[in-house]
């Protein structure tokens, strides 16, 4: 009689309740227990004694780490300090819900990550919660993945940096949210960023004070989806990207300034009123260089378009559309300066474009075709 000896097989998956976790061994090889999700909510109201890493300024008593829950929900202003004691720290997931909650670092430069959890926003503001990174001379780092403020706001301050992956500010109807970076700070965006994405919501990014907005390139950048998406930038301040869509569908709307020596570099089409309505001030020697324009795409999208005042600049090394299929009207005044390989004012079949140049020195270069194939409009005044 033949018997089986399974002693050696590797196809009996086996699991085992152990404690308040599950244990899995898969193939022989036993995975580490399933953990319980822990929530820490800060509890000192104070700037007082109010180092990160210790136990009795949360609730429960102890210290968020990874697999845990760091959560801000006190009213009122206060600090979280990090120091040597501390080091750099990390939790699952950060919530930052009413009241000003300032990050700071009492000794050199330290950060705080939060982690990846599988398809899940790991970093929350919202309900008029406000998170502030860093203070004059104290400057913190935040880094994390799936990022959302609703009804918020998040200050980066004084040489701070914000890291993120796929973020939205302003998500929800009636939950507006802002990202304000200043004083020499700076972000990065990669995976996606979206301001307004639902309708009746409104997301918007302040940059100033020759701070730097980073978005990598194949990242899915849109100003406003279906609600309203502003950008402003001043004060010799850097955005940098590949290419972007504002204004993105019908009812959407868009709001781009730059101002006071600001400058974006943009290297990939800027779809600038794709569906909606989208408006571009540049002013006082603000620049916006991009590869291509694309400013009213498509049928039903428009976008307003004024350049004024000497060293504004607005730039295509390749072609900008004045009307792609929508309509467009750009006014340049003041000295200011619009140039490209190509320009085509009302391109195709049913669109409408307007350019108006006026006074001393403002100038037009590069090939121009007036009434491509759609509706066009040249004045120089």
């Amino acid at each position: 009689m033949k018997t089986r000896d399974d002693s050696h097989s590797l196809c009996r998956p086996m699991i085992r309740a152990v404690g308040a976790g599950i244990a899995v061994m898969v193939f022989g090889v036993w995975q580490a227990p399933v953990q319980a999700q822990t929530n820490f909510f800060w509890n000192n109201p104070t700037s007082n004694g109010n180092l990160y890493n210790q136990a009795g300024n949360w609730t429960p008593s102890g210290v968020p780490t990874l697999g845990h829950t760091a959560q801000f929900t006190l009213s009122g202003s206060y600090e979280v300090a990090w120091n040597a004691s501390t080091g750099n720290t990390q939790t699952r997931y950060l919530r930052v819900q009413s009241g000003t909650v300032t990050f700071v670092s009492e000794s050199g430069h330290w950060s705080h990550t939060v982690a990846q959890p599988l398809f899940d926003t790991n970093t929350i503001i919202s309900d008029g919660g406000h998170l502030i990174l860093g203070k004059p001379a104290s400057s913190f780092d935040l880094t994390t993945t799936l990022f959302s403020i609703n009804q918020a706001e998040l200050s980066v301050r004084n040489g701070s940096h914000l890291t993120s992956g796929t973020t939205s500010i302003g998500a929800g109807a009636g939950l507006p949210g802002t990202l304000t970076i200043e004083s020499g700070s700076s972000a990065s965006f990669s995976t996606a960023l979206r301001l307004g994405t639902s309708a009746g919501s409104e997301g918007a990014i302040l940059v100033a004070e020759g701070s730097t907005l980073a978005i990598a390139p194949f990242t899915n950048f849109e100003i406003g989806g279906l609600g309203r998406g502003s950008i402003e930038a001043s004060d010799g301040s850097l955005i940098t990207s590949s290419g972007f869509t504002a204004a993105q569908a019908t009812g959407s709307e868009a709001s781009i300034r730059l101002q006071s020596g600001a400058q974006w570099n943009d290297s990939a089409t800027a779809t600038i009123g794709a569906s909606g309505a989208a408006s571009v001030v540049i002013e006082g020697g603000g620049q916006f260089q991009t590869a291509a324009a694309e400013f009213g795409r498509n049928t039903g999208g428009s976008a307003i378009i004024s350049v004024t005042d000497s060293g504004s600049l607005l730039t295509a090394s390749n072609t900008l559309a004045l009307g792609f299929d929508g309509t467009a009207i750009l006014n340049v005044s003041g000295g200011a300066t619009v140039s490209a390989a190509g320009i085509s004012i009302g391109l195709r079949s049913g669109s409408s474009g307007v350019a108006t140049l006026t006074g001393t020195g403002t100038t037009m270069s590069g090939p121009i075709r007036v009434g491509d194939s759609g509706k066009g409009d040249l004045q120089i005044l």
